[in-house]
């Protein structure tokens, strides 16, 4: 379900929040696994209430009036609900979400084993915000974007840290995120090690010559890696095409 660009706050989130949980819904409808709420007027507070979709325990209470309307609409024993499953979310371009609505996402995305998808562009999220991340670790997590985020070196060195720790994950975009060359040392160690990651991106950063040629050497090591982009970070030397064509070797 697609609800870009429609103005959802805290005090509409939750409509969609209990929507979601609603586990015992019709026969006839399906599950929704994938929620676009891009550009929309998510914060902290929506976060948390969002968080709550991955909540074990049943959302609705099983009042008299529901019950009624559920086995008038199809469903008729207590075993006939479906499972939440929200695996694939963007929250992209909301920017109030912050460090603090990372924290809280991450959190309760980390009880639904199942999730897959994460992109989250221009959130607001910061060096410090980017250890939630590491949450994601318990989740089959298999893309994770992160682009148009001041989170720097210091920021993409963490997110390395938690990326390692995704052992599904086969894509990372890093695009516009200010990383220089000190964070080329724990790219490149993410490229050499990770079991699974197939495509990363970093396109518009500054790792200049010295950071392309310091990721190209953890490149060059992958078993599973298949592409990289960093066009645009300042790349001219004859060390740093060099060190791409041992990489492409």
């Amino acid at each position: 379900v697609d609800l870009s660009d429609n103005n959802i706050d805290g005090r509409s989130i939750t409509a969609l929040v209990r929507a979601l949980r609603w586990k015992r819904r019709p026969k006839f409808t399906r599950q929704v696994s994938k929620v676009i709420l891009r550009n929309n007027a998510l914060d902290v507070d929506t976060m948390r209430s969002l968080a709550t979709i991955w909540d074990h325990e049943d959302a609705e209470p099983h009042v008299d009036e529901e019950l009624q309307a559920i086995h008038e609409a199809g469903v008729d024993s207590q075993d006939d609900h479906c499972e939440v499953g929200v695996s694939h979310l963007d929250v992209s371009h909301n920017a109030k979400i912050g460090d603090e609505g990372v924290d809280i996402l991450c959190t309760g995305i980390s009880k639904f084993h199942h999730f897959q998808v994460l992109r989250a562009d221009t959130i607001g999220l910061g060096p410090v915000g980017c250890q939630s991340l590491a949450h994601l670790g318990q989740t089959q997590l298999g893309l994770l974007n992160v682009s148009n985020n001041a989170i720097g070196s210091e920021g993409a060195s963490i997110v390395c840290q938690a990326a390692l720790l995704c052992h599904h994950l086969h894509t990372l975009v890093l695009d516009s995120c200010s990383i220089d060359r000190a964070a080329a040392k724990s790219i490149s160690d993410l490229l050499e090690h990770h079991s699974s990651l197939r495509n990363i991106s970093l396109n518009h950063n500054s790792l200049g010559n010295e950071g392309v040629s310091g990721l190209c050497a953890g490149a060059a090591e992958s078993n599973c890696l298949k592409s990289v982009h960093f066009a645009y970070n300042g790349a001219v030397s004859e060390a740093a095409a060099e060190a791409i064509a041992d990489m492409m070797r």
